[in-house]
């Protein structure tokens, strides 16, 4: 038997080597998902994947593709609540940066598929300091100059002449 994941309701038709003909049905779900659709990655919070689909996890196949490649399972978990596929960080930075992937989830009775995108540091967001120099105008102040002391003292000087 030749299973083939077709998504949809499909008509196939085998040409067996001996010559006959048959025509077989399929009818797969599309699973939505719950967490995870169009995912962006960001490599730096050091964090792994998390994907939920809508679909009980008693239907799920233990077979998840990146790219149309099956994942060993050291690469991923699963558990219910749904069904929720965590990707590994170890995994995920093994991935190109700036690039997306395809991921599918396999079920008994369809699939769940999705885009991701893994982000790396950009360079652009990092700020530079940089120090730059300031330019006074006029004299700078000396010690000993504060106009309000010269006042003052005059004051005091002319008191002193008018009162003697």
């Amino acid at each position: 038997l030749l299973t083939l994941p077709f998504v949809g309701s499909h008509e196939i038709t085998f040409v067996l080597t001996d010559g006959s003909v048959t025509t077989h049905f399929t009818n797969y779900k599309i699973y939505e998902f719950i967490q995870g659709e169009d995912l962006e990655i960001d490599l730096e919070d050091e964090e792994n994947a998390i994907f939920e689909v809508d679909c009980d996890y008693s239907k799920f196949a233990n077979q998840v593709t990146v790219e149309g490649e099956e994942l060993d399972s050291s690469c991923y978990t699963s558990r219910p609540g749904s069904t929720i596929v965590e990707l590994y960080y170890d995994y995920l930075k093994t991935l190109e940066a700036d690039e997306d992937y395809d991921i599918t989830i396999y079920f008994d009775d369809g699939i769940a598929k999705t885009e991701f995108e893994i982000d790396d540091i950009d360079d652009d967001e990092v700020i530079e300091y940089k120090e730059t120099p300031v330019k006074l105008s006029g004299t700078p102040t000396k010690t000993g100059d504060n106009p309000f002391a010269d006042f003052f003292r005059f004051f005091i000087f002319w008191n002193y002449l008018y009162i003697n």
